[in-house]
């Protein structure tokens, strides 16, 4: 069962981490703000603008006032669950032994049939769903439908799923990060990963993605597809959530969560509420910062060089250039040898002076 989600808020403004029943409600710096105790356990977190949808393992879907945890909406499934997803629009998806049950907004529950399925995301606008099988198969069906429009085997077992906005799939299985098309058909292209991959994140603006490693979050950059270095714990890693810009959220046990901004490796942590413990942990950050700026820069671009460097026009400039070389020169050559002719002038003039006696 998938246990102790994190969620940071897309304005950058709140946290929240699961601990069991226990609901632990942060500011975007860490300090803590509000908790409640849920009577299920907490499955999958998401915010929606001022809403916290919170997902526990009996199936229950409960929408919470983001400012204090008050309790808004509920909708019941009737089965337990044992994860799922909110998007940023206010979509809904449950995972169940038997397959997806499917909340948009205003409407109601759609099951999706997919037994055996390991994790689980949305795509693009809630329009389509992603789905990876301890089979090691990844398909993208549409949620109305309930139909894939493609699967493909990714030759391990299925252990995390993001969608990212520039039209892809990103999937953890076995000791590579895999690319996936947006109907779920094609393979596009495999990162190898130094271990086996567990939860996935992908930053809003599709830049960068995030993998669970064992005790290590490694960092890609999906552009160019290429690794970015890691962020190294010695703490067991849950869950992964990315923010706004880059900040990502790294879920702990115990309740607890570190944050860091990749793009300048800035790190902060959540603090403990009131009668709980604090933890100590240390982190070590490894990610090339470079790397990930000049992702960035690329995309902010367009995916064009930030800058081009534009060679002289060598052959125009060194013909002027060698012109007016020899300009110089045959107007100094001729000073010269007019200055010449004037002095052995005088000097011959002289020299005839004094043979007539004039001195």
């Amino acid at each position: 069962m998938s246990v102790d989600p994190v969620a940071l808020s897309p304005d950058g403004h709140a946290v929240a981490v699961g601990d069991g029943p226990e609901l632990l409600a942060y500011r975007g710096d860490g300090a803590p703000t509000w908790k409640v105790f849920t009577d299920g356990i907490l499955v999958g977190l998401g915010y929606v603008v001022d809403q916290l949808v919170c997902i526990d393992d009996r199936g229950v879907v409960t929408w919470r006032r983001r400012g204090d945890g008050q309790a808004l909406h509920e909708v019941e499934l009737g089965v337990a669950a044992r994860g799922g997803e909110v998007s940023a629009d206010g979509g809904v998806v449950v995972l169940t032994d038997d397959g997806l049950w499917v909340l948009g907004p205003g409407s109601p529950a759609r099951f999706v049939a997919a037994a055996a399925a390991s994790v689980v995301a949305f795509g693009p606008n809630s329009q389509s769903v992603g789905v990876g099988h301890a089979s090691g198969v990844f398909a993208a069906h549409d949620p109305a439908t309930g139909l894939a429009w493609g699967s493909v085997d990714l030759g391990a077992p299925v252990a995390g799923v993001a969608w990212c906005v520039n039209g892809q799939w990103v999937v953890a299985a076995g000791e590579a990060l895999h690319l996936v098309s947006g109907d779920g058909a094609t393979l596009q292209a495999r990162l190898t990963l130094p271990g086996p991959g567990a939860d996935v994140a992908v930053s809003l603006d599709g830049t960068l993605a995030a993998v669970i490693c064992g005790t290590h979050v490694q960092v890609f950059e999906l552009q160019g597809q290429g690794d970015c270095g890691a962020l190294q714990f010695r703490r067991e890693l849950l869950h992964l959530a990315f923010g706004a810009g880059h900040w990502l959220g790294v879920g702990l046990d115990d309740g607890d969560a570190t944050l860091v901004e990749l793009l300048t490796g800035s790190p902060t942590r959540t603090e403990p509420h009131p009668g709980r413990g604090r933890n100590v942990w240390a982190m070590e950050n490894k990610v090339e910062r470079d790397r990930v700026r000049g992702a960035v820069a690329r995309h902010r671009a367009g995916g064009e060089p930030i800058a081009r460097w534009v060679a002289p026009e060598v052959e125009e400039e060194e013909a002027e250039e060698g012109s007016g070389c020899l300009r110089s020169a045959a107007m100094v050559g001729c000073f010269s040898m007019g200055m010449l002719a004037v002095s052995l002038g005088l000097i011959a003039l002289l020299w005839w002076m004094q043979q007539e006696g004039w001195f």
